[in-house]
């Protein structure tokens, strides 16, 4: 079984190359790849640096002006069970438990006398102004 296929890396040229062989039904042109992947270099480096390596890590073969995706390529590209197997949770956090005594609003010990600024009004220019109420300019 060859679940263990080695081949370029995800986001790289020659990687997107086999998605579209793939997507294409497993045969294009060298032009053709090189219009999708927006090659703007000479097509020998293209035959260079994307087919061939391609080529000899033996996921595709160039046959009569064609680039064919061979089934090792095929099974490079098609998602392994253990990379699909599910993610472990993370660190354990404790349940929100609201009737806890942290989460009770505590009552303030307040001395006689503490909230008695309330009552001096606030005065902007010659208007008195009674705490809590918002001044109108």
């Amino acid at each position: 079984m060859i679940a263990s296929v080695k081949g370029p890396t995800k986001g790289s040229g020659a990687y997107t190359a086999l998605q579209h062989l793939q997507n294409v039904g497993g045969q294009a042109s060298p032009a053709d790849l090189m219009t999708q992947l927006v090659w703007s270099d000479t097509p020998g480096r293209f035959q260079r640096l994307i087919v061939g390596p391609l080529e000899r890590q033996r996921l595709v073969l160039r046959r009569d002006d064609l680039v064919t995706l061979t089934s090792r390529g095929v099974t490079f590209l098609t998602p392994s069970a253990e990379a699909a197997a599910p993610v472990p949770p993370g660190p354990y956090a404790a349940p929100f438990q609201p009737l806890r005594a942290l989460h009770r609003p505590t009552a303030l010990a307040l001395r006689p006398g503490a909230a008695d600024y309330r009552t001096i009004p606030s005065r902007i220019g010659e208007h008195v102004i009674a705490h809590g109420k918002k001044a109108v300019a």
